[in-house]
């Protein structure tokens, strides 16, 4: 990670939260997905939960279950909620 400007995204009950610098690869607002390199993501705090559904890995906040990431086998890319982060 740089030491450069960083953005953090938190999920609904603010138990785990993300830190991410630079900006997002691309966005998407219809459907409401962020989309980010996955060396500039990382887990600041909290615990997730991850399932492995084979074509897709999904990890949610062990706390509200709120989905956090995805990350999809063969692409350097994690997608995101759009609601993670403090964009208005």
């Amino acid at each position: 990670m740089s030491n450069g400007p960083y953005m953090r995204g938190e999920c609904q009950c603010g138990a785990v939260a993300l830190l991410a610098t630079g900006s997002a690869l691309a966005g998407d607002e219809k459907s409401g997905l962020l989309w980010w390199r996955q060396q500039d993501l990382q887990l600041a705090q909290g615990e997730l939960i991850e399932r492995d559904l084979g074509d897709r890995t999904i990890a949610n906040c062990a706390e509200c279950g709120q989905q956090v990431w995805m990350t999809i086998p063969g692409r350097d890319d994690i997608e995101t909620p759009l609601a993670l982060w403090p964009f208005d």
